[in-house]
């Protein structure tokens, strides 16, 4: 069964590991200790976490590309300048002109 953690509890985790310089044992101890009511992931988890996130980003896995091909650093400016631009839009809104 999934572990199921919420993207607060992923932050989390990616944080810890990172506070320990990328020592997998010493985040999880690091994350016991912050968090002594959560359930606590082994090793293998934390270094999976930090190698998801360097692989894809705050994208995910299944939203890496778009329109057949991946977003380059141009697409990811013009998307903030627009977002800043139409502060009010939906999301869904957004997508769609986009």
């Amino acid at each position: 069964m999934p572990m199921g953690f919420s993207t607060e509890k992923y932050e989390d985790i990616y944080f810890a590991h990172g506070f320990c310089n990328g020592n997998a044992e010493a985040a999880v101890r690091e994350y016991r200790n912050r968090f002594p009511r959560r359930r606590v992931p082994n090793a293998r988890f934390f270094i999976n976490t930090h190698s998801r996130f360097c692989q894809f980003g705050l994208r995910g896995k299944n939203e890496q590309y778009r329109n057949n091909g991946p977003l380059r650093r141009n697409d990811n400016n013009y998307i903030l300048r627009f977002l800043d631009v139409n502060q009010q839009i939906s999301s869904i809104k957004a997508a769609q002109q986009l």
